[in-house]
């Protein structure tokens, strides 16, 4: 079928062209393929450079095949999957139909399963998992006495239903009805990792300890953090608004470590005790005793409780039996202990410059890991946020710091150094982890962000007015404490554009371009 253009020309010519005209159409029409080629053949072999130049340039548009609007929908789906995350985004300003199927749920589904909390092995880039989107409240601690009764989140309907009491019930259920389409999910994402790879992120100041911060434990589900310190308190503080919900009071020296969960904190300190602090409340609800000198770390599950202390011991304490049991072996003070998924062996470092692998049951060492030339003050497991009991030991990966200036990577299974990071000028006191990169603090006041294969320094983070003690990585934030009792708390998802030094600009891949709003290929500059 010719088009409107080509008939408006015909119709321009003088009668007897047009019927000339009209005449070599209809022959061609009639005539069979064979006959069709030896016409084309003899007009362009006849044709001057200028008329081959037109040919070439109406044959493009000519030749294009909508192949997503002609084939079947299931075959277009497989097609787009082999597509990167811009190419998408591309197709998806095609049209309507392209539109369709390029956001199609399947399709970024399989987007999200190839990056997030892993590193995509086509592109390189692994997006944060972000898996608690609706958080759940914190509870309110500091308003609430000891004997008074828990309260409702959502407080009891009225006897009484108002008029539109209908319509709020079948808005309700339209909410919870809604489900966030992949895509967005994706896009989400994008804009944290982009946060994260060039150093963008807001600054929040936590002030109130009247010493320096020695340890901290950051749940963001429920957006609260647990800090303490040389003043011997522990501070509950809601990171979301800086408020400081509570103070727990009870320990006579510098509090060393801390962790909780939905039900009770634990804490220990230099005054040789571990105390077990209720969450509704924060009330000390017990005191466990038992080591000879001050308890530098400790780490629960929910039936054991490890600690280690200055007296080179670690105590494994059965909350369920109150059974407990004593592992020998280090020579000098113990600053990190860990238990395993699997939830029978024990990690520990040490200020005697090594790593052990504990069994709980039989209370033998079962490796040692060397290679630290001073204190060993922290280590990490590199593990997914996710079914981590399902992972196998022998797959993972352990992160120290140390007071030779080191971050240090260990193959799990051979007890061996894979790659030693180098950056900071003074010691290591705390490291954290994930899969898509590392943290490490330093008494040189600076925090590093590591990328965790290639282990390259991605930036430097100062602006802290002390050594950084203790630091914690989520998904979204990076929260550090430092000597002078300062908590700083590092939001990668509401950025006010902070920029680190040495910050990188984040280059986006192509499997990665999505634009915030999920609908369009952001610019690549």
């Amino acid at each position: 079928m010719l088009t409107l253009d080509v008939w408006q020309r015909l119709n321009a010519l003088a009668p007897q062209e047009r019927m000339v005209i009209q005449n070599i159409w209809d022959l061609y029409d009639a005539a069979g393929a064979h006959l069709r080629e030896l016409l084309v053949d003899g007009i362009l072999h006849q044709s001057c450079l200028p008329q081959l130049s037109y040919i070439s340039n109406s044959l493009a548009p000519l030749t294009r095949v909508d192949f997503i609007g002609a084939l079947p929908t299931e075959i277009s789906f497989q097609i787009l999957r082999y597509l990167d995350g811009k190419s998408l985004c591309h197709c998806a300003q095609v049209s309507k139909r392209w539109r369709c199927v390029a956001d199609d749920d399947s399709i970024w589904y399989r987007m999200c399963t190839q990056h997030i909390d892993k590193k995509c092995n086509k592109c390189g880039w692994g997006l944060p998992l972000m898996h608690t989107s609706q958080r759940r409240p914190a509870p309110q601690h500091a308003v609430a006495s000891v004997d008074a009764p828990r309260q409702l989140i959502t407080a009891a309907a009225p006897s009484v239903e108002p008029a539109n009491a209908s319509h709020d019930q079948s808005a309700s259920q339209q909410r919870k009805k809604y489900r966030r389409p992949w895509k967005e999910v994706y896009a989400e994402r994008l804009i944290v990792e982009r946060n994260w790879r060039s150093a963008n992120y807001s600054v929040r100041d936590l002030t109130g300890h009247k010493d320096g911060i020695m340890t901290l434990y950051y749940d963001d589900c429920m957006s609260l953090l647990i800090t303490g310190g040389y003043d011997h308190t522990l501070r509950a503080w809601n990171v979301q608004t800086g408020e400081c919900l509570g103070i727990m009071k009870g320990h006579t020296r510098c509090v060393r470590g801390v962790q909780f969960d939905d039900a009770k904190i634990i804490s220990c300190s230099m005054d040789r005790t571990l105390r077990i602090w209720s969450m509704r409340d924060f009330s000390c609800v017990r005191v466990i005793e038992g080591h000879t000198d001050g308890v530098v770390c400790l780490h629960f599950t929910d039936k054991i409780l490890a600690s280690g202390s200055v007296d080179g011991a670690i105590r494994v304490h059965n909350l369920a039996t109150c059974v407990t049991t004593t592992l020998h072996g280090h020579t000098d003070w113990i600053n990190k202990v860990l238990i395993l998924p699997c939830k029978r062996r024990i990690l520990s470092c040490s200020d005697d410059m090594t790593m052990r692998l504990w069994d709980i049951e039989t209370r033998q060492t079962l490796r040692t890991f060397s290679g630290h030339v001073a204190p060993v003050q922290s280590l990490q497991l590199i593990l997914p946020r996710h079914h981590i009991e399902d992972i196998e030991e022998e797959e993972l990966k352990i992160v120290t710091g140390s007071l030779d200036h080191t971050v240090k990577i260990w193959d799990f299974k051979t007890g061996q150094t894979i790659r030693t990071l180098f950056g900071h000028v003074e010691g290591v006191w705390c490291v954290d982890a994930d899969l898509l990169r590392v943290v490490s603090g330093s008494h040189d006041h600076t925090l590093k962000v590591w990328d965790i294969e290639s282990g390259k320094c991605l930036y430097t983070i100062e602006g802290n007015s002390g050594s950084v003690n203790c630091c914690r990585l989520s998904d979204t934030k990076l929260i550090s404490g430092d000597d002078n009792g300062i908590i700083k708390v590092r939001d990668f998802r509401h950025n006010n554009r902070v920029a680190a030094v040495n910050a990188p600009t984040a280059t986006t891949p192509a499997s990665c371009a999505v634009s915030p709003n999920a609908d369009s290929v952001a610019p690549s500059h």
